[in-house]
């Protein structure tokens, strides 16, 4: 019985009439807890599908702008090339570039949560630097220093975000998962360099923003899923 229950008993007592006992119901503080969290997680969850989703719409907007534009060669020519100033596919390039930051960027909260604050930051880093690349459209044969920074940021934050996370998914004991990832990390690292050599360019960029897209589909669909749950340590 709380402390106005009380008062209210002691003054019917003293008005000589026969107390009645009041039923306060509260919810405990544990378990008003457990219902925020469960609320938060369920947001995370859909919130993750954005992971998944993004990776989607680039991969659909290169593959259909390869297809429709004249004279582009993918394997030689880098998938920015979609999207630059006067293009016929520069909207649905850019509207996949955009997708894709938009998607990630909703997922890098949850993976941060999930995944370790590491590897969220980096996720979160790779949506902004696409949409950096969005922002600022190759012109031609122009020089395009601005585009060429947030290329390459994009790329080397795609490559640490697996990296990143596998540390977290070890010491969940999902050894195989943080293998995957090492590995998914360094190969995509390993492609994304390899466009600096000048052979097969364009071939090379989609082959590892292939792979390091793949990853983070699946660990968002992961997180969605809660296969891969909450995770309280930090890093």
């Amino acid at each position: 019985m709380n402390s106005l229950a009380t008062i209210r008993m002691l003054v019917t007592m003293a008005q000589g009439r026969r107390p009645v006992t009041v039923a306060v119901c509260t919810v405990a503080p544990t378990q008003s807890k457990r219902f925020r969290s469960a609320a938060e997680s369920d947001k995370s969850g859909a919130a993750a599908w954005g992971g998944l989703a993004g990776p989607a719409a680039f991969a659909g907007a290169w593959l259909a702008g390869s297809i429709v534009r004249k004279g582009y060669d993918p394997v030689q020519q880098a998938i920015s090339r979609l999207a630059e100033d006067g293009a016929s596919t520069q909207g649905l390039m850019t509207a996949g570039f955009v997708g894709f930051s938009a998607g990630v960027m909703a997922a890098a909260p949850a993976l941060a949560r999930c995944l370790g604050r590491p590897a969220g930051v980096a996720a979160a880093a790779t949506a902004l630097a696409t949409a950096g690349v969005a922002l600022t459209p190759l012109r031609g044969d122009a020089a395009n220093s601005a585009h060429n920074l947030f290329a390459v940021t994009g790329y080397a934050t795609l490559a640490a975000t697996p990296l990143l996370a596998a540390r977290s998914l070890a010491r969940r004991g999902l050894g195989a998962a943080a293998m995957a990832s090492v590995g998914t990390g360094v190969v995509t690292a390993a492609l994304l360099a390899s466009t600096a050599t000048g052979w097969s360019p364009g071939l090379f960029q989609r082959l590892g923003l292939t792979c390091g897209h793949a990853w983070v589909a699946w660990a968002s669909a992961a997180v969605a899923t809660r296969r891969i749950g909450h995770w309280n340590a930090r890093g």
